[in-house]
């Protein structure tokens, strides 16, 4: 049973420590969003699920997605960031102005979709369906660069709750949107395990001992 706890809480499952640290050089050209879609940046992520009885909710099996951006292209004089998966393959464009980031819709009428807006302050409400209800600034203790970032924490209509985090995005998952997470719907869960730019560690999910993960997540664990 206490694996099944810590595993509910794996989108938290941060070191997050209360020193003063450097801000992020980004900061001044994407504000408090930090750079988040950079070439040389990947996110990895678990995506587990219940398996094989939905009744059982101690045995999660987990798939690692890596993924990150690469070359660009542009549409009607806008240049939008090219997204893939290790699974998936491509997965879309995007683009980051300011402290948005915006995805690219094949629809004429309906247009980019904002996924990220790291503008909003506690109260603020996204998409209808998420309220931020904490802002801060912190330093993780998994980030080889010790840097202080400004953080927001989302909590969904449907009990779900996400972290945003300057300069890497979402602590579920990774630059794609927060909207999957948002129920409590206890058969399927994302984490962002790791993420890094040019080899070096910018965020480490402290529970689990791993960048990179297939099968039962118990397995992984780190006993932190």
């Amino acid at each position: 049973m206490k694996a099944v706890k810590v595993i509910f809480s794996i989108v938290f499952g941060v070191s997050l420590l209360s020193f003063p640290g450097c801000k992020p050089e980004a900061e001044k050209e994407y504000g408090r969003a930090g750079n988040i879609l950079e070439e040389g940046k990947t996110w990895s992520y678990v995506d587990a699920y219940v398996y094989p009885n939905p009744n059982n909710e101690g045995n999660y099996h987990g798939t690692t997605h890596v993924c990150y951006v690469e070359g660009e292209t542009e549409i009607d004089g806008v240049v939008w960031k090219k997204a893939y998966s290790s699974i998936w393959g491509s997965m879309g464009l995007y683009r980051q102005e300011g402290q948005r980031i915006y995805k690219y819709v094949f629809d004429f009428d309906f247009g980019p979709i904002c996924i990220f807006d790291f503008d909003k302050t506690v109260g603020d409400v996204l998409w209808a369906t998420a309220t931020v209800v904490r802002v801060f600034d912190s330093v993780f203790g998994q980030d080889s660069q010790k840097a202080e970032r400004r953080c927001m924490e989302l909590l969904f209509d449907g009990g779900g709750k996400d972290l945003w985090v300057e300069g890497i995005g979402s602590l579920s998952c990774g630059f794609f949107s927060s909207t999957r997470i948002s129920s409590l719907d206890r058969t399927q869960i994302y984490s962002l395990l790791c993420c890094e730019k040019d080899g070096i560690s910018l965020y480490k999910n402290a529970v689990f001992d791993t960048c990179f993960m297939e099968g039962d997540l118990q397995d992984f664990l780190s006993g932190e």
